[in-house]
């Protein structure tokens, strides 16, 4: 199944990787299933991600509660937890380690069709300069025959120069990535939003001007 990376996804999971370069970063995707007019084929739709934890990477206790949490705040809309992404802390590191594995396979408890999405670091790099890379920067995993392979086909951005203008804009130009709010910081104070909602509005806003 086809698989469709929204702006504010992208956005924000960049944006976690860049705040805390030197960590591994981990977080949850909220998907939705859409059918193409054209075709009538279904493809799944990366909405949104939820920035999870940078400095407890592994703690059990963390993830089951911030997958708790997470999944009541959404039962009640049409999204779901789709998946997962990570970026591991070495830059020439990009496979799925046995975490990230565990983690998505969480997530497939409830979902059949999870993923998991690691962070090319690389490619990461080269997409920050240039569109035309931000491919390389994701590479999009699911399970088969009970062991985690790169997804044929792999993924598309929704509107690539918008995502590309996006980073541009939030992290080089107001670095609004140093706002962001992930599980970890929550634990630590409870006031804090995981959710974000300051900078999805900021991120919404600003796509609905340049589509306009």
């Amino acid at each position: 199944m086809e698989v469709v990376v929204k702006t504010r996804a992208y956005v924000k999971i960049c944006m976690h990787s860049l705040k805390y370069p030197h960590s591994t970063v981990c977080g949850l995707l909220l998907t939705t299933k859409r059918k193409k007019a054209s075709t009538n084929q279904t493809y799944i739709e990366f909405l949104d991600a939820i920035p999870l934890i940078h400095s407890g990477h592994g703690l059990t206790h963390v993830l089951e509660t911030a997958l708790i949490q997470i999944s009541n705040y959404y039962k009640s809309s049409d999204v779901q937890i789709g998946g997962i992404y990570q970026a591991n802390k070495y830059f020439f590191d990009s496979q799925p380690n046995v975490f990230a594995q565990r983690l998505g396979e969480k997530v497939l408890e409830n979902n059949s069709e999870a993923v998991v999405v690691m962070v090319n670091n690389i490619g990461l790099a080269q997409a920050l300069d240039d569109q035309n890379e931000m491919d390389s920067a994701l590479t999009v995993y699911h399970l088969s025959d009970q062991k985690w392979k790169a997804k044929s086909g792999g993924h598309r951005f929704e509107n690539p120069s918008q995502a590309f203008n996006a980073v541009q804009e939030f992290i080089f130009k107001s670095q609004l990535h140093f706002q962001l709010i992930d599980f970890d910081n929550h634990l630590d104070d409870i006031r804090m939003d995981w959710n974000n909602k300051h900078i999805n509005d900021v991120i919404d806003n600003w796509i609905k001007v340049s589509v306009d």
